[in-house]
C-alpha cells in the first residue's frame, strides 16, 4: 500500500503542475484578447482622429498596414495558444486518467486486504466458538 500511496502522491503532484501550466496558458489566451480587443479599440479611435484632420489622412494608409500585421501576428498567436490549450487539455485530462485508475486499484486492495483480515477474524472466532461447544458436550 505505501507503494501506491507514494504513487498517489507522484500522480496528484503531476496533476497540480498540468493544472498550473494550462491556467497558464489560458491566462495568455485571455490577454491576447485583451490586446485584440485594445488594438481595435485604438484603431477605431485613430480613425476619428484621421476624419477630424486634414494631415491625419497622409499617415493613415501606414497606420491601417501595422493594425493589418498586428491582428495577424495575434490571430497567429492565438491560434497557436489555442493548439497548445487543446494539448494541455488532453494531458490533463489524461494523467487525470491515470491518478483515478491508480486510486481505485488502492481502494480494492484495501478492500481485498479488510476482507481478508475479516475472514481470518471470523475464522478465529469460529474455532473459539467450536472449543467451547466441545468443552460443553464433554
Amino acid at each position: 500500500m505505501k507503494t501506491l500511496d507514494q504513487l498517489i502522491r507522484l500522480h496528484r503532484h503531476r496533476l497540480t503542475e498540468r493544472q498550473k501550466a494550462l491556467a497558464a496558458l489560458e491566462a495568455k489566451a485571455a490577454q491576447l484578447r485583451q490586446q485584440a480587443a485594445e488594438l481595435e479599440a485604438r484603431a477605431l479611435i485613430e480613425a476619428a482622429r484621421a476624419e477630424q484632420s486634414e494631415f491625419g489622412t497622409f499617415g493613415w494608409g501606414a497606420y491601417l498596414m501595422r493594425i493589418k500585421v498586428e491582428r495577424e501576428r495575434l490571430h497567429a498567436a492565438g491560434t497557436e495558444l489555442g493548439r497548445r490549450i487543446q494539448e494541455a487539455r488532453a494531458i490533463l485530462r489524461a494523467a487525470f486518467e491515470e491518478l483515478k485508475r491508480i486510486e481505485i486499484l488502492k481502494e480494492q486492495k484495501v478492500a481485498v486486504a479488510e476482507a481478508e483480515a475479516k475472514k481470518r477474524e471470523q475464522a478465529g472466532l469460529d474455532e473459539v466458538a467450536i472449543s467451547q461447544h466441545r468443552r460443553k458436550e464433554a
